[in-house]
């Protein structure tokens, strides 16, 4: 699915892209104007004359790979559930290894771009209900800060998954991207049932009849009929069944070859 870009208002004032940059470049621009120079001063003037220099990005580390894929949806337990073999899983991680090594600095920035833009919201939105109206056209800049930041990172975040999966089948292509997307809509549903799909009234239908099983378990109470007949229908399913089956017998050796390629 296209996703479209938040637009940006005049008055939106978002954190620089480039994080590596000396303080000097503040310094020289101030003395610039204060001498009545206001020629052309950019960026890649001062670090062409040597008054700055561009810190170079940090590596990629391995906590950073195992979290961007999870993030993008490429955890081990998702991958075992979508059939994936550990031989797979490695070439996998390499992938996205690959691909992250050139971006990760990007993913670090709109981390942070996140995190502002979400402080500058919160305390923007505490403002204007405490009575503060005149902070209503901040607060609507903030938001759509907070929507760029959000898509930035979600940027990257595909990005990882589009060249992660780029050896997969086809089929293993659609099957993580429907989990995917049954975890983002937080129903806490194992991952198997994750594997079919469902109209959101069957997902809350399905949500409600585990809880009541579970809760029927601990009580030592017989579950409700309706409830369980949802859960058989539901276990029936020939996705779910497959994927419950793959992650019984592979997740271990998944798990495995997932930590060994992102680095223990």
């Amino acid at each position: 699915m296209m996703r479209t870009r938040p637009a940006l208002t005049d008055r939106q004032e978002f954190p620089p892209r480039r994080r590596g940059y000396s303080a000097a470049i503040i310094v020289a621009t101030t003395a610039a104007l204060a001498a009545g120079t206001f020629g052309v001063l950019s960026t890649a003037n001062l670090m062409s004359s040597g008054i700055v220099s561009q810190k170079p990005a940090l590596p990629l580390a391995s906590l950073e790979l195992k979290g961007a894929l999870a993030r993008a949806g490429l955890d081990p337990e998702a991958l075992a559930a979508a059939g994936v073999a550990p031989e797979g899983v490695t070439t996998l991680v390499g992938l996205a290894r690959t691909y992250l090594v050139d971006h990760i600095q990007d993913l670090r920035d709109a981390d942070s771009d996140f995190i502002v833009a979400r402080q500058e919201v919160d305390r923007l939105e505490r403002a204007v209900t405490g009575g503060a109206s005149d902070q209503a056209a901040a607060l609507a800049t903030a938001r759509g800060n907070l929507s760029a930041a959000a898509f930035s990172r979600q940027d990257v975040l595909d990005g990882t998954y589009a060249a992660a999966t780029a050896g997969l089948t086809e089929g293993q292509v659609a099957l993580l991207s429907r989990m995917k997307t049954g975890r983002a809509g937080r129903w806490g549903l194992p991952i198997e049932f994750l594997a079919a799909t469902r109209s959101e009234p069957e997902q809350v239908a399905l949500r409600n009849a585990l809880a009541n099983e579970r809760i029927s378990s601990q009580l030592g109470q017989d579950p409700d009929g309706a409830d369980q007949q949802v859960l058989t229908l539901a276990r029936a399913d020939a996705a779910v069944a497959a994927a419950k089956s793959a992650v019984e017998s592979s997740k271990d050796a998944v798990t495995a070859a997932w930590m060994a390629a992102a680095g223990q």
